[in-house]
């Protein structure tokens, strides 16, 4: 199973990279997967679903990418990929669940990510979703010797294991709200390893502290955005670098995948556009912006600027 699901990324990223083939693939799987579950209930609606699963996304393929769909390809793909979209379906309705029985925007949102650290580090979800974005963050990062990081909304580790393989010598501190994510990241990193339990937005640490911080996947959380990137500037030395990784709602295949898909398993969160990142950035008082896109999947959006100096 694990060298099939190997093969499935690797075919996905050769064969899904026309935007449009994307977006009518992220319509066309999920529908495919709802058909398989009407199997136990109807076979007209079943039929239905799957059928115009398997239309939106041969019409990708013939017209967009000019390939054949990976089912003509090997059979087992259908197999792979339905998996893949039940997988997504399932955990998008235990989200929703929880969100309705739990109450507070904040209390639901530390709930939410105390009950899914294996859901982040499984391996499914790195290999497809968090590492690439990962090492397309780290490849416009900065580098000196001797500087101290900051990531915040750490999650699992992930991103602070690949940070101290790509800045050695540097001083990683990892900040999550969420007790489970970081005992996640405590087994992954080790019991030496600089966590700290804490709001994004209320930094516990003084001013001027690092060289670099780096939020990857959780500022759509943040109900106050503006704040976090003012806390962001606060602790950062005079000339420090803050990036933000997220989800690049701009993207029609993004927008379908985080202002459609992510709102509806994780709540009221909000992926700010590429104009608005720029803005929030300027209004924190960073200088010397620069915006870099994936546009493979998933798409994603980094937003990085220089701390200007307090006047």
């Amino acid at each position: 199973m694990l060298a099939s699901l190997k093969t499935f990324e690797a075919r996905f990223r050769q064969d899904h990279q026309h935007r449009v083939n994307r977006w009518l693939h992220f319509i066309g799987q999920p529908l495919v997967g709802v058909g398989l579950l009407l199997l136990f209930f109807s076979w007209l609606w079943a039929a239905v679903c799957i059928l115009a699963g398997y239309s939106l996304m041969f019409a990708g393929h013939f017209i967009f990418e000019g390939n054949r769909p990976g089912i003509l390809q090997n059979p087992g793909y259908v197999v792979i990929a339905s998996l893949a979209a039940v997988s997504t379906l399932g955990n998008s309705m235990m989200s929703l669940w929880r969100r309705v029985i739990s109450k507070g925007s904040g209390e639901r949102t530390r709930r939410q990510f105390e009950s899914l650290p294996s859901f982040y580090s499984g391996s499914l979800a790195q290999r497809c979703f968090f590492k690439p974005t990962h090492e397309f963050l780290c490849r416009f990062l900065p580098r000196r010797a001797g500087m101290t990081v900051l990531d915040v909304g750490c999650g699992t580790g992930q991103l602070l294991a690949l940070l101290a393989k790509h800045l050695p010598g540097a001083r990683v501190i990892g900040v999550d709200l969420a007790g489970g994510m970081l005992a996640a990241a405590r087994r992954l990193l080790g019991p030496h390893a600089l966590l700290v339990q804490a709001d994004g937005q209320r930094l516990p640490f003084a001013a001027k502290q690092f060289d670099l911080v780096v939020c990857s996947h959780s500022f759509h959380h943040y109900t106050d955005q503006l704040t976090a990137l003012r806390e962001m500037k606060r602790v950062l030395r005079d000339g420090g670098i803050a990036c933000v990784l997220d989800g690049d709602r701009d993207d029609p295949f993004g927008w379908l995948l985080y202002d459609v898909f992510i709102r509806l398993a994780e709540g009221a969160v909000h992926h700010a556009s590429a104009g608005e990142m720029r803005r929030l950035f300027k209004s924190a008082g960073f200088v010397e912006l620069r915006q870099e896109r994936q546009d493979s999947f998933p798409p994603v959006l980094l937003t990085s600027g220089r701390a200007a100096r307090d006047a």
